[in-house]
């Protein structure tokens, strides 16, 4: 008679585990990773990353060297370090990288100060054709259509790029403003602006920007049975809720709020 025990570890012996040691970089803007009182990495995508790499087998060590999207990339590339957090999976990046299924969904929003006077349903070719400023990411993938009016947007010098969704925020708020609209990352926005500012700022369009965001990782660094274990982890931990849990937890109210409505 075969004994459960014996069972269960055949199962377990089966799985793809993750033996890699990987180095993850993070920029530290809360609420997506930031140093706690204790001087301990936690935030949103510093606690997901963490829990799903652990849960997959891998050891995990931290990059924290601020750096610009396009410097991110290269670094990557270079082997600096071995992940990226909050990636979007594009033809270009899979030469050289892996990705893995979605761990949370990023959310980018259209934004002005509430005294400029613009109108809620304005959009990003609205703004554009009307000769608006745009406070906007400096590289990054955020679809085939804003590469396409960024580029337009530069063309008329009407563009302010940021390195990092916080710089971009300081612009927006500068005296005088740098641009009279800012696309970026809406958690870090919002946490940018506080409680106490939350009613000065409106968001533009019917619909903020939601997209899929994963984990890329640099092929050199992972194998396929690798991935395949990450890949396993993100879907037991997305199905029993803790990653869903975490996004909650870290989530500021105002854009819990318009994500329900």
């Amino acid at each position: 008679m075969i004994s459960l025990s014996i069972i269960s570890w055949s199962v377990f012996a089966n799985e793809p585990r993750c033996d890699a040691s990987l180095k993850v970089h993070l920029d530290l803007h809360a609420p997506s990773a930031y140093l706690n009182s204790q001087q301990q990495v936690v935030g949103m995508d510093a606690d997901m990353a963490r829990l799903i790499l652990t849960e997959a087998g891998c050891e995990v060590e931290w990059h924290l060297w601020p750096m610009t999207g396009a410097r991110i990339i290269r670094s990557l590339k270079d082997g600096e370090f071995d992940v990226m957090i909050r990636a979007s999976d594009t033809e270009k990046r899979r030469e050289y990288a892996y990705f893995s299924r979605p761990y949370r969904q990023e959310v980018v929003g259209l934004f002005s100060q509430k005294r400029a006077g613009l109108p809620s349903a304005l959009t990003l070719d609205k703004a554009l054709a009307e000769g608006l400023r745009l406070i906007g990411p400096a590289s990054g993938w955020y679809g085939e259509h804003f590469q396409q009016l960024r580029s337009k947007w530069r063309a008329l010098n009407l563009y302010t790029s940021y390195p990092d969704a916080a710089k971009g925020a300081e612009l927006l708020f500068a005296n005088p403003s740098r641009g009279d609209l800012i696309l970026v990352d809406a958690d870090i926005f919002f946490h940018f602006v506080g409680p106490a500012r939350y009613e000065s700022v409106i968001v533009h369009g019917s619909d903020l920007f939601v997209t899929p965001a994963h984990l890329m990782l640099r092929k050199e660094a992972v194998d396929e049975e690798d991935l395949q274990a990450i890949d396993q982890a993100i879907q037991v931990l997305r199905r029993d809720g803790r990653l869903q849990e975490m996004e909650k937890h870290y989530r500021p109210r105002p854009l819990l709020q318009i994500l329900q409505e």
